[in-house]
C-alpha cells in the first residue's frame, strides 16, 4: 500500500497534507504498534490522516492518545439527540475540546438540519458535513454545478 500511495503522490505532485487517508475506527483493532508504525509511514510520505467515525467502533482513548492523526471525524450517530439532549451536546462539545487539546481538527458527520449546524458550529467542530450543505454528486455533476454558481456571481 505505501508504495502504491507514494507513486500517486510523485505522480500527481500533491501538495503534503492535501490528501487524507480515512482510517475506520473499525480497523483499529489491529496491533497499535503496527497501526501507528503505518500512519507514521503514511504522514512521512505526504499525507495526511483522519480517524474515521469516531466514538462508534472499539476505538478507545487509549488508542487515541498513540495514533498520530491530522483529523477526528465524529460519527453522525452522535447528532441524534443533540437537540434533544443536553447530555449529547456535552459529550460532542468533550470531542471538540480533546482534538483541540492535541492539535487534532474535529469534523462531525451526518448534519442534516439547519439546528444542527448551528449547534455544531456553536460548538466549535473545525468542518461540518452533511446532506444539509448537498448529497454526494459525480465529479463532473459538481464541476457544472459549481461552473455556474460561479458564473451567476459574475
Amino acid at each position: 500500500m505505501l508504495a502504491e500511495l507514494q507513486r500517486v503522490m510523485e505522480a500527481y505532485k500533491f501538495r503534503p497534507g492535501a490528501l487524507q487517508i480515512e482510517i475506520s475506527e473499525s480497523e483499529t483493532t489491529v496491533q497499535i504498534d503496527n497501526l501507528k508504525r503505518s500512519i507514521q509511514a503514511i504522514k512521512e510520505l505526504g499525507y495526511s490522516c483522519s480517524l474515521d467515525d469516531f466514538g462508534t467502533g472499539m476505538c478507545s482513548l487509549a488508542y487515541f492518545s498513540v495514533i498520530p492523526v491530522d483529523t477526528v471525524k465524529v460519527d453522525r450517530a452522535f447528532l441524534d439527540a443533540i437537540e434533544t439532549s443536553e447530555t449529547g451536546k456535552r459529550v460532542l462539545e468533550s470531542i471538540v475540546e480533546l482534538c483541540k487539546g492535541v492539535g487534532c481538527h474535529a469534523v462531525v458527520e451526518g448534519v442534516e438540519t439547519q439546528s444542527q449546524a448551528k449547534i455544531v458550529t456553536e460548538l466549535g467542530f473545525d468542518k461540518i458535513q452533511g446532506y444539509y450543505f448537498g448529497k454526494p454528486v459525480e465529479v463532473e455533476t459538481f464541476k457544472s454545478t459549481l461552473k455556474n454558481q460561479m458564473l451567476e456571481l459574475g
